[in-house]
């Protein structure tokens, strides 16, 4: 996590908002525009009705495949060659995160060099302390099916704890 406590907020240089699995869960979003749209000072352009490649802007950069936002999963990059090639042309499946966390303006540059705009940070499901089953699927108009399902645990062992999740995700539809 780049933020963690929602308490450090305040502390962080610029400006900087959660999207957290209430939301997420409470709202049913399974795309990262859609979240996203509830965050003042982003704006996302859609591109394919799905969410899965992202043209965000933050404080009025170029949303071109988010080029000038930094797009991290669990605070690593996931852009092929960030420093060079920043361009989204993959982006972590939202329907899968537990949350967002969105830092705005260029005072983030310790997150990476293409920081003009921000840094949005998919946060995925956390490795439960114990035994733990999830299992939701959806279906929709054109076909859409939608299945989000894991399973995980943490066990104790002589060298420590020892965490475990498994976890797929599935959407498939006949269109929008």
């Amino acid at each position: 996590m780049v933020i963690g406590n929602p308490a450090d907020i305040a502390k962080m240089p610029g400006s900087a908002q959660q999207v957290t699995k209430e939301d997420i869960r409470q709202q049913n979003y399974d795309d990262v525009n859609r979240a996203l749209r509830k965050v003042p000072g982003v704006y996302v352009r859609e591109e394919d009705g799905y969410g899965l490649f992202p043209n965000i802007s933050l404080r009025g950069v170029d949303t071109t495949r988010s080029a000038k936002v930094t797009l991290m999963e669990d605070g690593v990059m996931v852009a092929p060659a960030p420093y060079s090639a920043p361009a989204a042309y993959y982006a972590p499946t939202a329907g899968r995160m537990s949350g967002l966390e969105v830092l705005k303006g260029s005072s983030q540059i310790k997150y990476g060099p293409h920081t003009t705009g921000g840094v949005i940070n998919y946060l995925s499901t956390a490795i439960p302390t114990q035994q733990k089953a999830y299992l939701k699927s959806t279906f929709g108009s054109f076909n859409e099916q939608r299945t989000h399902a894991y399973v995980g645990n943490t066990f104790d062992t002589r060298a420590g704890q020892f965490g475990v999740l498994l976890e797929g995700y599935k959407r498939q539809s006949d269109g929008f």
